[in-house]
């Protein structure tokens, strides 16, 4: 599964989640997050990306 995620997540234009997936997923272990903490975050990521990109274009 590990090696299809990037893919997937490219495939689906989610850029941040393949950039930051990995860094948060092992804060969330650190700090044991549950899933919906460690989505959100991501998610979150991904929204200030989308966001950042709009005002550069």
């Amino acid at each position: 599964m590990s090696e299809t995620l990037p893919l997937m997540l490219k495939k689906l234009r989610l850029p941040a989640f393949g950039h930051c997936y990995q860094k948060y997923q092992d804060q969330a272990t650190e700090n044991t997050w549950s899933c919906s903490q460690y989505l959100a975050t991501l998610c979150e990521q991904e929204v200030a990306q989308h966001f950042q990109s709009r005002l550069s274009n």
